[in-house]
This record gives C-alpha cells, sequence and structure tokens, in this order.
C-alpha cells in the first residue's frame, strides 16, 4: 500500500508523463490540429529542460519561432513538408525512418524483433493498434501512445493496489521500445539536419525518456523504503 501523500506524488507525476508522451506522440505522428500547433507554439520558450546541461529547449523554442514568418494555415504546410522531407521521402539523405523495423516496400516487409516485441507488449496490456492507422507497431508515434496510455493507467491506480509493478513494467517497455533505439534514431536525424525543427524535437524527447527513467527508479527506490 502506498502512503496517501506518496501517492498523490505518484498520480500527478504519471499524469505528467502521459501528457508528454502524448504531446510528442502527436507531434511524430503529424497529424495535430492548428490548435494544437497554436499552444505548442507559444509555450515552447518555456518548456521544461528535461536535461541537466546543453538542453535543447532553446534551440527548439528558436525552430518554433522561424515558423512566425507564415501564417498559420501556412506553418502546418510547412510542417508537414517538412516531415515528409525528413521521414518519408526514402532515399539519400532523406531516409530518416520512424519505424525501427526496415521496410523495403509496401508489400515486401522485413519485420524485426522490434516489431514483435512491440506488439507483445501492447497484446500484455490488453491493446492493439486499430485496424485504420496507417502506422506499424514498431513506429515512434505508436510507441509514444503506448507509454502515454500506460503512464496513465498508472496515474489512475489507487493506493491499495501494486503500483511498484505497475512502474516496472513501464520502465521495461521503456527501455525494450525507446531507450535502446532513440539515441541512434537522433544521430540520423543529425545526418538529415543539425537545425531542422524534427530533429531538435528528437533531441528533446530523448532528454525526456532518460529524464522519465530516471525518475521512475528514484519513485520505485521511494516505494521499497
Amino acid at each position: 500500500m502506498v502512503k496517501v501523500a506518496m501517492h498523490a506524488e505518484l498520480v500527478e507525476y504519471h499524469k505528467l508523463a502521459a501528457t508528454y508522451y502524448d504531446i510528442f506522440s502527436l507531434l511524430f505522428r503529424q497529424e495535430f490540429t492548428a490548435e494544437f500547433w497554436r499552444s505548442f507554439r507559444q509555450n515552447a520558450a518555456t518548456l521544461p529542460a528535461f536535461a541537466t546541461e546543453q538542453s535543447s529547449v532553446p534551440r527548439l523554442a528558436e525552430a518554433v519561432k522561424a515558423y512566425d514568418q507564415f501564417g498559420e494555415e501556412q506553418q502546418l504546410v510547412e510542417l508537414a513538408n517538412l516531415f515528409a522531407r525528413e521521414f518519408l521521402t526514402m532515399g539519400g539523405k532523406g531516409s530518416v525512418s520512424l519505424a525501427q523495423s526496415v521496410y523495403t516496400s509496401p508489400k515486401q516487409m522485413l519485420c524485426q524483433n522490434s516489431f514483435f516485441s512491440a506488439r507483445a507488449a501492447y497484446h500484455a496490456q490488453g491493446v492493439e493498434l486499430e485496424s485504420n492507422v496507417d502506422l506499424t507497431d514498431d513506429n515512434l508515434a505508436v510507441i509514444l501512445s503506448f507509454m502515454a496510455y500506460h503512464a496513465g493507467i498508472i496515474a489512475g491506480m489507487p493506493p491499495k493496489s501494486d503500483i511498484a509493478a505497475a512502474i516496472g513494467r513501464q520502465n521495461e517497455y521503456r527501455a525494450l521500445l525507446l531507450s535502446n533505439w532513440l539515441d541512434a534514431l537522433v544521430q540520423r536525424a543529425r545526418g538529415f539536419s543539425q537545425d531542422s525543427l524534427y530533429t531538435i524535437l528528437l533531441e528533446y524527447l530523448n532528454e525526456f525518456v532518460r529524464y522519465d527513467a530516471e525518475e521512475s527508479l528514484n519513485i520505485l527506490s521511494e516505494l521499497k523504503e
């Protein structure tokens, strides 16, 4: 059983973690609304710094501000074009894939272990991709959505439940699906462009995932005391 004060902190933290995972998922699905982008743009300069040194937040704020030269509708067009160049254009410098597995064509897929590991994690929590989602199980946006979902589950658990076990599973999912892959993804994105908005977003995401891993370990340590 978790003490009331500790439980309140757990709930607050995992609500926050779920929110950030969900925001990142929307950004890397590139399916957000004008209202979402307006809010993100207005708050970019005040986003929390998850890295203790050389936070990517100042660079992210500058990259977001650069879109002020366009009208709101054109901003969304420019973002979609950038996303397509960086992640959807295969070959050359634009071949940065947001899926861990290598896909040679829509009809011939070479699914690596990451694909099956992600699907197994989803099934273990009783969830699966909706049939109308045109993304693979090991796509970054899908993984982030799952992490948001599971953090939300933890936030909704009552004090008498086994919260430590749930946090332990979240740590396992993070390590399996994100931590061992994000560094390499960031490096590939930097090869596309060091100053691209989406490259900097990946850097910021990586900082958040590391922060979340450390915070979760601290929480587990406190629960054991």
